[in-house]
């Protein structure tokens, strides 16, 4: 009998860290910016803050890469429209039209572009100057050019590997979900079942 514990200890009190949302011992969080927080949640609070809003460091280079495949559909597509107009023009000049409302359309899609663009890299302004020159076929392509050649540099510096279109899809998932790719024997969905069990 002395081997019983008929009054085992109770074990200690747990919150649910506020960030994370997981359950830690009430000793082991803190209060961070008003939030009460484990390390883990402390970490990614921080991150937050200096990344800008609630955006972090991570979402803001997934976020370029989205838009710099966004910029270089618009540039194959400029690159085509221009040509096929030009080149319709010479053997059915009606066609320059229709080549008109294609080009137009393009250049509404390329602002569009070159704004998300400036947005994810934090500047809300600079993509009014650069969309001016679009309605120029010449200096529209080597605009475009250049604002997706110097994003490239920018995410080859970070370490991601930039193809013809942008950035994979693959690769971009990596960066999204580094805990998935650094354990390649995981099955989808085994983290959420995981996190959704503690």
């Amino acid at each position: 009998m002395s081997g019983l514990n008929l009054f085992p200890e109770p074990s200690p009190p747990t919150r649910k860290c506020q960030v994370t949302g997981k359950l830690c011992a009430r000793d082991d969080l803190v209060v961070f910016q008003g939030h009460l927080v484990s390390a883990e949640g402390k970490q990614i609070l921080s991150e937050r803050l200096s990344g800008g809003g609630n955006t972090t460091p991570r979402q803001r280079l997934v976020e370029v890469a989205q838009r710099h495949r966004g910029l270089r559909r618009v540039i194959i597509v400029y690159a085509i429209v221009v040509t096929a107009t030009l080149v319709a023009c010479v053997f059915w000049q009606p066609s320059a039209v229709i080549g008109g409302l294609f080009f137009l359309a393009v250049v509404v899609w390329g602002i569009v572009a070159v704004r998300r663009l400036s947005y994810a890299h934090g500047r809300t302004v600079a993509w009014i100057f650069p969309s001016l020159f679009l309605l120029g076929p010449p200096l529209g392509f080597i605009v475009l050019l250049v604002l997706s050649e110097s994003t490239a540099k920018e995410l080859r510096a970070a370490g991601l590997r930039v193809g013809f279109m942008g950035v994979s899809k693959a690769c971009l998932a990596q960066v999204q979900h580094p805990e998935e790719s650094s354990n390649p024997t995981a099955k989808p969905g085994t983290t959420e079942k995981h996190q959704a069990a503690t």
